[in-house]
């Protein structure tokens, strides 16, 4: 018997890798068009928009670089928050060998916030498998279990650094991807959490690094007050070599140690 070899980064993808997947994310993969092109094993691209910290705050703009890695899942977001004008808050998300951590500083000197721990590790990975829409062929990767639910849905875990989580995306008839759900951690100050379903809406599509992506949406919290809508953005159009953003990651886990745990001053929103 001949074991079957998983797709890996570099791979090109073929209509037989499809077959093992159930039919709404067969149906969402030939929608992108991941058929015939190989599997990212990295990728950047750029982001504009708007944030608030609650319902009741302003909305403050924000431009955003972020790269990814696949096969060995990790994200580096680095943004730049325009308040009255001026762009006074960076704010940096990343999840790297099992590791997630959130920063934001005033003015790029004075630490405003640096949340990590497990919460966050476990926040940074759902946000990792919820922005895999962006590079899809990374659903065919080993690390990914896909389960159909329904006619037009799918349950989907992602494993890394003995880490699991679990999301639900939505999508129409065509395969056109509608929306993520998941049970996620949200800060409630005082070093303090709570599991809250979260929500990752597309609202729009368009092509990225010649697949059929969605370009634009919004994400927040279903809370029993109602929906905290906190971030809305839309991805810029390919990005060449020359322009990748500068946010770099390792190649590899072997390339540095990770950053030690830090005790916990807070939460993802």
């Amino acid at each position: 018997m001949i074991a079957r070899l998983q797709p890996a980064p570099g791979d090109v993808v073929t209509r037989e890798m499809l077959d093992g997947a159930p039919p709404a994310m067969r149906r969402y993969l030939t929608w992108t068009g991941v058929v015939g092109r190989p599997i990212p094993g990295s990728m950047a691209l750029r982001q504009t928009g708007r944030i608030r910290p609650d319902n009741d705050k302003p909305w403050w703009r924000f431009s955003a670089e972020e790269s990814f890695l696949m096969g060995l899942p990790a994200f580096r977001w680095l943004a730049h928050v325009r308040m009255a004008g001026l762009p006074l808050l960076r704010v940096s998300d990343s999840y790297i060998a099992g590791r997630g951590r959130t920063q934001v500083r005033l003015a790029r000197v004075l630490t405003v916030a640096d949340h990590r721990g497990s919460e966050i590790n476990e926040a940074a990975l759902l946000r990792y498998l919820s922005e895999m829409v962006w590079f899809p062929a990374a659903f065919l990767l080993g690390n990914v279990d896909r389960r159909q639910i329904g006619r037009n849905a799918a349950h989907v875990t992602i494993r890394d650094a003995g880490l699991s989580v679990t999301g639900t995306f939505r999508f129409d008839d065509v395969g056109r991807p509608l929306g993520f759900t998941a049970l996620r951690s949200r800060d409630l100050g005082g070093n303090r959490f709570h599991a809250d379903p979260w929500i990752a809406a597309f609202t729009a599509y368009g092509e990225l690094n010649g697949v059929r992506v969605p370009i634009e949406g919004w994400s927040g919290y279903r809370l029993p007050s109602g929906i905290l809508r906190y971030i809305e953005l839309r991805v810029e159009p390919d990005l060449s070599p020359r322009e990748q953003c500068r946010t770099p990651l390792p190649s590899s886990r072997t390339s540095g140690k990770a950053e030690p745990e830090a005790r916990r001053t807070g939460g993802p929103r």
